[in-house]
């Protein structure tokens, strides 16, 4: 069983979207300083401390806390802030410039959850979409 989970995820990892996605989820946090943003314990997470600010901010699982959306917006004021959950209707607290989709992510698309390729078409931002694209701009 542990080899075809590893066969594929390596299948996974071949197709373009997929490898940027875990590159830009790889952090180094021996060489690049960090920062922890939202509330302590659950809902709030490590991220790296950047020269220039993130572009955007693809956010998935939302519930009742969006401290760490929040303070990310603070951190980086001209993010654009896309958040995801098929379980609320509303974000329970604004966020500046943010839109909401009740929807989640998956591995393949059913129902109210999408897979990757479906999330990036949705928040309609060609950059996120170009293979070519540095991935340090989206967190």
């Amino acid at each position: 069983m542990f080899r075809s989970f590893c066969i594929r995820v390596r299948d996974l990892l071949l197709k373009p979207i997929y490898r940027r996605i875990v590159t830009a989820l790889t952090v180094d946090f021996y060489t690049k300083e960090a920062i922890r943003l939202g509330r302590d314990n659950d809902g709030g997470y490590v991220v790296l401390k950047k020269q220039k600010p993130y572009k955007y901010l693809l956010s998935f699982g939302i519930a009742n806390d969006v401290s760490f959306e929040q303070d990310f917006v603070r951190q980086n004021p001209s993010c654009k802030v896309y958040c995801f959950d098929p379980s609320i209707t509303e974000l329970p607290s604004h966020i500046a410039g943010a839109v909401f989709y009740r929807k989640g992510i998956t591995g393949k698309t059913c129902g109210d959850y999408l897979d990757i390729s479906q999330v990036l078409s949705l928040v309609n931002e060609p950059e996120l979409s170009d293979p070519k694209n540095n991935s340090e701009n989206v967190l």
